[in-house]
């Protein structure tokens, strides 16, 4: 993992380390803290201080101008400000982190949903007959409903639902 800067903040150290796989660790005082799975050039993380309270710190990874801009905040009020310099090999980094295939478009996610479905409606009815494949359907459906619209909430583009018949969905 590669260190992305590293801050001290009430008598504590932090420090924001990062993959090539796209995890990124929070460490407090050398000791992991805080992790997220997808590493970007901005983040957040909100955590409880002896002193603050409840604090937020967003960190901007500036390109332009080759640096790291870190604010920490309670309630929207900034406790701390911090520029640290860009090291010459992130962007490099960051970019082969973000590397990914173009996002299908909500035409090709609603036909691959619909596809799982019919399909899945198939071999449930040739494995349990057609009544209890309606019932499986139907419920399988409004469950990972719950989960598309949760995802929705917060923030999750590339959605999709795909039934993994004889197992359930995804």
């Amino acid at each position: 993992m590669k260190s992305l800067f590293k801050i001290e903040f009430e008598e504590n150290t932090y420090e924001l380390l990062g993959n090539q796989l796209g995890k990124e660790v929070l460490l407090k005082n050398g000791q992991p803290f805080l992790e997220q799975r997808n590493l970007k050039s901005s983040g957040s993380y909100t955590f409880k201080e002896p002193m603050n309270g409840m604090v937020t710190l967003d960190y901007l990874i500036n390109f332009e101008g080759r640096s790291i801009d870190i604010t920490i905040s309670q309630l929207g009020t900034e406790l701390a400000v911090y520029q640290e310099p860009l090291d010459p090999l992130l962007p490099a980094f960051l970019q082969d982190s973000q590397a990914k295939k173009p996002e299908a478009s909500r035409r090709q996610r609603f036909q691959r949903s619909i596809t799982s479905i019919v399909v899945g409606f198939i071999i449930w009815s040739l494995l349990f007959g057609s009544s209890f494949a309606t019932v499986l359907v139907v419920v399988l459906l409004i469950h990972e409903l719950g989960h598309f619209l949760a995802m929705k909430a917060f923030g999750y583009t590339n959605l999709n639902i795909i039934f993994t018949p004889p197992f359930g969905a995804v």
